[in-house]
């Protein structure tokens, strides 16, 4: 996959993007792993994938089903009928 920070591409086998960082992970023909980070709120917020898909995105809007569940979740709890699984 590749990755576009700050106007550079990186290629890496996988990354994430959390609230401060963007993680970058490669492994070598040996099979050793080698992690990259960038932080910064410009980086992050800046950081776009352009071959693949981010393995984690914090910065990623909740979907519409998300919302719900929450919505339930937070009201059985306030009125005390939320059900154990």
């Amino acid at each position: 996959m590749k990755v576009k920070i700050d106007g550079f591409e990186y290629s890496c086998d996988s990354a994430e993007r959390t609230k401060t960082a963007v993680i970058l992970k490669s492994h070598d023909k040996d099979g050793n792993l080698s992690t990259s980070s960038f932080s910064g709120m410009n980086v992050v917020e800046t950081a776009e994938v352009i071959e693949g898909a981010w393995e984690h995105d914090a910065l990623a809007e909740p979907s519409q089903a998300d919302r719900i569940e929450a919505q339930v979740t937070y009201t059985a709890m306030m009125t005390d009928t939320l059900l154990e699984v």
